[in-house]
Formats: structure tokens, sequence, C-alpha cells
């Protein structure tokens, strides 16, 4: 049987999409690199927004109809989770909410033909092992947790990823000793609320860190994206104590005003993240913090804004996602006003511009700056702190020697000093 799978929306859908093409492989089916040739198409969906919906209604509806109405198509995930049976009629054969995904394992391989539902219940996560072969990246992401237990007032997440559950250390050490094995040797491990990790194990985050960090020929560890509330003293002390975790993490702020987020519910104040900032480029000057803002959030007023505004200039952020507020149902802030679109329009316009001179000004302070980088093809590389370099040639390496020598606000641009 021959599998097309595809992944919207976040790096752990995207890591789900890796393990289970190895799952697949082993269980005598072949993975397939377009839905042409495909005898099943698998969709991971997304519903963390309002626009990830639209684009998951239209990948159903495109594999359906126009680029292979034959196949047995299979929806998973988020937007199944929200909308359940309604996907089967957008032309989905099967759909498993995410706490189901492995049972599609069950059907293809005894051949299920009949239009199956099967209700979703996110009580647990699936958790797939890759093979030490990487169908889709060229980087090695690992899922280590899967649902979230914040409360955000405006996300949708904990309702459809469920409460969060962590994959036990040995394992996830064991599939990252395979991957470097594999000659994966920087890795990134990944979750739904990645700082919650081992909480129900009666571990932490920071001891899974140790005990991969061990691992003989791993190069580098990166962390996926960390809430600035799980931070403490002995999480940061960690980049003191090791060289090979990576000096970046993905902080969302969401907003500056910290009376908009006591309403957004994210249980800190700009004044806790701008410390904790501040802590992490003491250890090291070139750490790189990237960030997720929102704007049109309910109630935010032009003086919530201009906090927001503000604090991007304070911090340098080295890249900054910035989003509309998208209503979700059965949250506490779809029942309150939003701003005006025209006014949330022009807000955006202005923060994506305060964005490009804020990663202008943190990728400017490391020109003149040595780095081992992560070759990438062609003339590009991942430098340590996730600032992509292009290169003033290709490189026959996997981890090349480069100095910096100009800045953009989207990458740097760098020398080879060695191959």
């Amino acid at each position: 049987m021959r599998v097309f799978l595809f992944s919207l929306g976040c790096r752990v859908n995207q890591s789900e999409m890796e393990g289970l093409a190895s799952e697949l492989e082993r269980a005598g089916m072949t993975i397939v690199p377009s839905p042409e040739e495909a005898d099943v198409i698998v969709l991971n969906t997304c519903a963390v927004t309002a626009e990830a919906e639209r684009k998951s209604r239209q990948y159903i509806r495109r594999f359906r109809r126009l680029l292979n109405p034959g196949a047995k198509l299979v929806a998973l995930g988020c937007y199944v989770q929200l909308v359940r049976e309604r996907v089967l009629d957008l032309g989905a054969d099967m759909a498993f909410g995410n706490s189901r995904k492995r049972e599609l394992l069950k059907f293809l391989k005894f051949g299920e033909d009949k239009r199956v539902f099967l209700n979703p219940r996110p009580e647990r996560g699936d958790f797939f092992s890759t093979s030490g072969k990487l169908y889709y990246h060229s980087r090695a992401f690992i899922k280590v947790q899967d649902g979230c237990d914040a409360n955000c007032s405006y996300c949708l997440i904990r309702t459809l990823r469920g409460k969060s559950v962590s994959r036990p250390i040995r394992d996830i050490v064991s599939e990252a000793r395979e991957l470097v094995l594999k000659g994966y040797d920087e890795i990134t491990i990944v979750g739904i609320h990645l700082g919650s990790y081992g909480r129900d194990l009666g571990v932490s985050l920071g001891k899974l860190i140790e005990e991969l960090l061990k691992l003989e020929g791993l190069r580098l560890l990166r962390l996926g994206s960390v809430e600035p509330f799980d931070l403490g003293k002995d999480f940061i002390k960690l980049y003191e104590r090791f060289d090979k975790l990576a000096p970046h993490l993905h902080l969302p702020l969401q907003s500056g005003s910290n009376r908009i987020l006591s309403l957004m519910r994210r249980p800190y104040t700009f004044e806790r993240y701008l410390e904790l900032v501040e802590k992490l480029r003491e250890i090291r000057e070139d750490f790189n913090i990237t960030t997720d803002i929102m704007i049109g959030f309910p109630g935010e007023s032009e003086k919530d804004f201009n906090k927001t505004v503000e604090a991007v200039e304070k911090i340098r952020f080295g890249r900054i996602h910035i989003f509309r507020y998208s209503s979700r149902p059965f949250t506490e802030a779809s029942k309150k006003p939003r701003p005006p679109s025209s006014i949330v329009e022009k807000r955006l316009e202005v923060l994506r511009e305060v964005a490009l001179r804020s990663a202008l000004s943190f990728n400017k302070s490391i020109v003149g700056k040595t780095f081992d980088a992560l070759y990438l093809g062609g003339k590009r590389a991942l430098l340590p702190n996730y600032v992509e370099a292009e290169l003033s040639e290709e490189a026959e390496e996997r981890w090349v020697k480069v100095k910096v020598e100009k800045a953009s606000p989207r990458r740097v641009f760098a020398r080879v000093l060695s191959r």
C-alpha cells in the first residue's frame, strides 16, 4: 500500500508525520512523495486559528477532488477534534482525533474500507518513534510532550489536545540515540506545552535535557517553543553548564501590556519576561530570543499596543511571528468585542516594521563573530542561535565554521572559514 502524508500547523504535527511515516513503513507500507501516487492520503490538520481551519478544509477538498479522487483520504488531528463527524462531509473517508492517531495503523493494515469516524478523546498523547530515517526534513524533531494544562483565555489547544502528557525519558533518549547514529547530530525536542514536560512523571524538562546531552555524538540540542512562565533559575543555569544547548529560545510574549497579558490569563508580566531575557543574554551575549505577538486581542487599546511596540524595541527579538487575534469557539475571549479590523490592520503594519528593525539590530550584534554552523545545502546554513546564514560558497561537510560579515533583517551573510 502506498501512503502520502501531509501535515499542517506546528512542529509537533510535523514531528508526528515523521514518526508515523516510520511506523507505516515498518508495517510494510510504502511512503510516496506525492498524493497522485498514493493509495492512501493522510492529512494531519490544524485548528489553532480560523485560518488554520480554512486551510484544513481546503486541503481535504483539494486532495479529494483534484489531486487524487480515487485515494482513500484520512484526516487526523486538531481540526478533526474540533468539527468531529462533519469532517467526513468534506470528503474524508476516515477521521481520527488527536489521541487516536495510532489506530490509523490498524485500519490500514487490515484493509478496512468502511467510512469510519472514531469519536476523538484527548486523554493521552500519541508518540511515534522514527526509525532513524527522515522523510520530510533534513533536521530531526522529537515529540516529547503532548497536551496543555495552561488556561489562556483565547486558546483552544487545551480542548483539542487534552491534558499535558509526557513521554518517558528512556524512550526519548533511545530515539535520539538512533537518530544520532544515523548522522542527525542536531536534534530539536518539541511539545505542545514543552515546559510542562515531566510533571506527570515526577521529572522535569531540565532532567530530560541533561540526559539527552549525555549522548555521545550529539552536537547540538535545540528546544521548541517554551512558555516564559515555565522558566525557573535551575532551567536558566542549564545554559551556563552545557555548551551543546543551543543559545536560542522561542518565548511567546503575546503582548507587551500587562493589562492585556492579564486578560489573556498569561501568568507573567512584561517585566518578568524582560528579566528572563536579560539573564539569558548575561550567560551568552548572542542568545537569540524569538517570539509570538498577537494583535487585536479583545480590549486592546492604543496604549496597550504602544507598550507592545516598546517591548519589541527594548528586547531586540531575532524574529517575531505577528498574527491577528483569531476568535476561537468555547473560549472566554471569544465572547468579548474586538478592536475594529481597520485599526488592527494599521497596528499590524506598524509592528511589522518595528519587528524588522528589531531583527536587524540583533543580527548586526553578531557581525564579526565566528560560529560552527549546520549546513543546510546550497549556500545556506543555520547558526547555533537559530539565525539563518547565507554563505560565501557551498560547503561539503555537515558542519562548517563561518564568520558573520553582514546582516539583514531576515538573515546574516557569512564567509566560510573551513569546510
